[in-house]
């Protein structure tokens, strides 16, 4: 029998709380524990409530530390539903002044919730009062207010309605509210709108009570917007009273105990649990009585690993409890869940340390070196790597659950003493274990620190790496975008729209430009590599101002010529010069720092750390590619999401190539054609040559070439009957599809027309290759083919220099290898010629129409 056959973690601590969609869940209530840390949060609360005039409040804490919980359990106090407020109440402990605090009747309050996202809190907010108030059938309701975008109409309805509740009043809670501050942080959003709730709450008559759901304080979400505007920021924030709510360690454990459900808990661990509960009551005074019991419950887990995943929750690459129970539900490679599928029932099953920072290590790495442990992460995972080489697989257990006691043990009471390593021991003997410890400190892994009479992994490392960078930006601020280039590749943009109307696909270079080389960089930009133009994002460090931006990029803008450029001022613009900035200087210390070169630890970090900056990098960059304020030949246009961005990218390249023939075949229509698209291209060129007179040129089935046929000559009128006959035309303004082709025609003609010398084909092909045209390589040959045919009576043609009356095969494979080796030179036959000919025709009956007409254009060239 397998664990995952006794064992199971319970289904309400599977799923995260929304306050709108959960507001009435009673399962909600079920699965809530209320802490010491909620119960203190909602004890000031509820006595400055009480003691003063202040309403509006702010609760902050990390991801995933039960705020939204809270908040629903709170605003179950107030429920209409008598039962729901009984069991809310009952779940706060029922304290008598929360009661006092927010007397609730049935009826009598209005709550009011609402999810943040980087949009119009006015708006949000709005529309969630419109529909709790539409929620209460039967009651009346203060009139409606004009809509007003400062929100003013909000705040004065949310008054009235708490004045018109006098036994009762409104409850806003505002969850995710950060998400707002990073929208009005790069939007066109005001956040002064917060301190006009904030200040109405505190003045109103009625009990207006606002809740806000923060994980870090305002100033926090305004760090990067200057001093200035974080002084701003934190003054608004003072009109809330902000209560902190973080989980303790001791509260994880307790949650994970009624978690994992289990239909057997065996004791005989419980001298694992005594040992960690004595170590951790040793360094931790106040711990409660009870640790041992608490730990004893969260069997199968080893007491150390649950007494290490409160601290690693809590770790900026993690979310609290969100991560605990991610945890537990994890079927990632060494998760909880994969652990209980492998592993029989016994009583010394346990999920281990080891197997806990295998699992990190596995899936979170990458997260965790882009935190603040990521130096000493990096270090230990080394030390672990040295000892996996030369070290039996009890030397691997002790080390690894070293390391993580060394990186996250701190505030947990968990140190790496004799006793609670032996606790780790499995199978092995006590000795084994002291005789593993003496070998790893002789092969200089770990240290014993005799003052906290415990071990610690060695550091292996004493390079700075915050240090060296700061010293790399120190020395310039340009930024080498080659260097980012390396690292942060922009993808291009797409025409999807002008794709799905031409058949064409066209594709637009991304990339970076600093304020100084944006005129250059548009005036000098040449496509190489098949696109249509290009978007330039510029990047500039705060000391230039916006209105110098803006004037610069609009005029950059005008200098582009055949080939569009757009210019774009990111949003955040200050941010991304400022990454760029650091994440050169780590390419320039990870590159030319003479102290990597022996300190295998130091590169592993600093490889971690381009990573993670690149990606951030990336991340940003396509954030504000899509929200940038964009200048395209001095006009202004701003796109919102990425779906405006499409569209602006597809109006451009239909701009540029305003006169392109609408061809819909991937097959060739395309840059570099496959393969068997030059095998189907060249087979058609034959039958145009040779069958020219015959339906769909003589090609039976559904042979590739057919298809190329029917979508490009037939579709386009280029080869259809006239007269009985079949045979090539030129391009009508009557036919639907072949219209599009007669711009690009004309214009091939006029250019034959000016010249007085033979003109080479591969000239005709540059011509429609560039705008207003933009026809793909692949189509050439087929195109040109079609032009020479149906231009016959008015084009002399050459191979090499030399008249060749006949189109044959041989002209074909000419044709297709270098069109460079063809030319073709435009003869003007007046009327009075055709004349002539026509009656040489009818006297001479062995000499067709075609004939005479070559002969008569070799004597005129």
């Amino acid at each position: 029998m397998f664990l995952s056959e006794v064992i199971r973690v319970a289904r309400r601590f599977q799923r995260s709380i929304r306050v709108d969609a959960d507001l009435e869940s009673v399962e909600t209530l079920d699965s809530f524990i209320c802490h010491e840390s909620h119960s203190t949060a909602i004890q000031t609360m509820a006595k400055l409530i009480l003691e003063s005039d202040q309403r509006a409040f702010t609760w902050t804490g990390p991801y995933g530390g039960g705020k939204s919980s809270l908040a629903l359990v709170l605003a179950g106090v107030v429920n209409r539903n008598s039962n729901h407020r009984k069991k809310a109440f009952a779940q706060l402990n029922k304290p008598k002044w929360l009661r006092n605090a927010l007397p609730a009747n049935q009826d009598n309050w209005l709550v009011i919730p609402v999810v943040g996202r980087r949009s119009n809190p006015v708006e949000d907010i709005r529309e969630s009062l419109k529909i709790s108030i539409s929620a209460e059938p039967g009651k009346p309701h203060t009139k409606q207010r004009r809509a007003d975008s400062t929100g003013t109409d909000v705040i004065s309805r949310l008054e009235d309605e708490a004045k018109a509740r006098p036994s009762g009043g409104v409850l806003l809670i505002i969850d995710e509210m950060g998400k707002f501050l990073e929208g009005a942080r790069s939007d066109d959003i005001d956040i002064h709108f917060f301190q006009e709730l904030a200040e109405h709450a505190n003045r109103c008559e009625g009990r207006f009570i606002v809740i806000g759901i923060l994980h870090q304080t305002f100033g926090q979400y305004a760090s990067r917007l200057g001093l200035e505007i974080q002084d701003e920021w934190t003054k608004i924030q003072g009109r809330f009273i902000d209560i902190p709510i973080t989980t303790a360690v001791d509260e994880v454990i307790e949650l994970i105990g009624r978690a994992i459900v289990t239909d057997d808990n065996p004791t005989s661990g419980q001298q694992h649990c005594n040992a960690v509960a004595k170590t951790i009551a040793k360094r931790r005074p106040g711990t409660s009585l009870d640790m041992s019991e608490k730990l004893r419950r969260c069997w199968p887990l080893h007491p150390i690993t649950a007494a290490l995943i409160g601290p690693i929750s809590r770790g900026k690459f993690a979310q609290n409890e969100r991560s605990v129970f991610g945890f537990l539900c994890s079927e990632e490679p060494f998760g909880f869940q994969e652990f209980l599928r492998t592993t029989r029932v016994n009583e010394s099953s346990l999920y281990r340390s080891d197997k806990l920072w295998d699992y990190l290590r596995s899936n979170l790495e990458p997260a965790i070196v882009a935190s603040p442990v990521g130096h000493r992460w990096v270090q230990n995972a080394e030390v672990i790597e040295r000892c996996e080489m030369r070290g039996l697989p009890l030397h691997i257990k002790l080390i690894k659950t070293i390391a993580l006691i060394d990186l996250f043990g701190e505030g947990s009471g968990v140190m790496a003493e004799r006793s609670i390593l032996r606790s780790c021991r499995g199978k092995f003997k006590v000795s084994e274990v002291d005789k593993a410890l003496t070998d790893m400190e002789d092969w200089s892994v770990i240290i014993f620190r005799k003052h906290l009479n415990s071990w610690a992994i060695y550091d292996g490392s004493d390079f700075d790496i915050q240090s060296a960078v700061e010293t790399e930006k120190a020395k310039s601020l340009l930024i080498d975008l080659r260097k980012l280039g390396e690292v942060t590749s922009m993808a291009p943009l797409v025409a999807k729209k002008h794709y799905f109307d031409t058949g064409t696909l066209r594709w637009f270079e991304s990339g970076l430009v600093v304020l100084s080389a944006c005129e250059s960089a548009v005036s000098n930009f040449i496509p190489s590599g098949g696109e249509s133009g290009k978007f330039l994002l510029v990047m500039s460090s705060a000391q230039a101002s916006r209105s110098e931006v803006e004037d610069i990029c609009k005029k950059a803008s005008r200098l582009s010529e055949d080939y569009p450029v757009a210019v774009g001022i990111p949003p955040r613009m200050w941010l991304l010069h400022e990454l760029g900035v650091e994440l050169g200087a780590l390419l320039d210390v990870q590159r030319h720092s003479p102290e990597l070169e022996g300190d295998v630890v130091a590169r592993r970090e600093i490889s971690a750390w381009v990573t993670a900056k690149s990606f951030r990098f990336k991340e940003e960059l396509k954030s504000e590619l899509v929200g940038a304020e964009w200048y395209v030949d001095g006009e202004q246009v701003q796109t919102t999401d990425r779906m405006s961005l499409s569209k602006l990218v597809s109006k451009i390249a239909g701009d540029t190539y305003k006169s392109a023939p609408i061809i819909k075949n991937e097959l060739i229509n395309r840059i570099k054609p496959s393969s068997s698209g030059r095998a189907a291209v060249r087979r058609l060129i034959y039958c145009m040559v040779n069958n020219p007179d015959r339906e769909n040129l003589g090609i039976d089935g559904f042979k590739a070439e057919r298809g190329l046929y029917s979508s490009i000559l037939a579709r386009s009128g280029l080869h259809c009957k006239k007269s009985k006959v079949y045979k090539f035309e030129k391009p009508s303004k009557k036919h639907a599809l072949g219209k599009s082709f007669v711009p690009m025609w004309e214009k091939g003609l006029n250019k034959l027309e000016s010249s007085s010398e033979p003109l080479a084909l591969s000239e005709l092909y540059e011509l429609w290759k560039a705008p207003p045209f933009g026809i793909r390589e692949g189509l050439l040959p087929v195109l040109s083919m079609a032009f020479i045919l149906a231009e016959r009576e008015s084009i002399a043609v050459y191979s090499q220099g030399m008249f060749r009356p006949d189109i044959d095969d041989f002209f074909c494979d000419q044709l297709l290898q270098d069109a460079s080796q063809i030319q073709l030179l435009y003869v003007c036959i007046s009327e009075q010629q055709k004349r002539f000919l026509d009656a040489i025709a009818k006297s001479v009956g062995n000499l067709t129409g075609n004939q005479i007409q070559e002969t008569f254009l070799s004597i005129s060239v």
